[in-house]
C-alpha cells in the first residue's frame, strides 16, 4: 500500500531505506551471523562488509555523551553475544564501547 507523506521527506526516507537494505542488513548478517538456512544469508555479504564498512562508518554522525561514551550512528544490540557495534563495519574499535 502506498504511503503518502510530505514530499520533502521522501528522498531522505528512500536513502535511509536504500542504505539499510543494501548495506546494513548484509553487513549485520556477515558480522553477527544469520540463522542457519536463513534466506537473508549469503557468502557475498562479507564482501559487502569489507568493501563498504569503512565508508558507512564514516557516514555516521557520532558524538561523545555526557558519560564519555559515544552516541549516535548505527546502534547494535547484541544481548546474547555482547559483541560491539563496531564489528558491523569490519573490525572492533574503541569508540563503540
Amino acid at each position: 500500500m502506498p504511503l503518502f507523506a510530505h514530499s520533502d521527506n521522501h528522498v531522505g526516507l528512500q536513502v535511509a531505506d536504500l542504505l539499510a537494505s543494501t548495506l546494513v542488513l548484509p553487513m549485520a548478517a556477515a558480522a553477527y551471523g544469520a540463522p542457519e538456512g536463513n534466506v537473508h544469508d549469503s557468502f557475498r555479504y562479507q564482501t559487502v562488509r569489507t568493501d563498504h564498512g569503512d565508508a558507512l562508518r564514516d557516514l555516521q554522525y557520532r558524538y561523545p555523551g555526557r558519560d564519555g561514551r559515544w552516541r549516535g550512528g548505527i546502534v547494535v544490540s547484541d544481548p546474547g553475544g555482547h559483541r560491539p557495534g563496531s564489528l558491523l563495519f569490519g573490525s572492533p574499535d574503541q569508540k563503540d564501547d
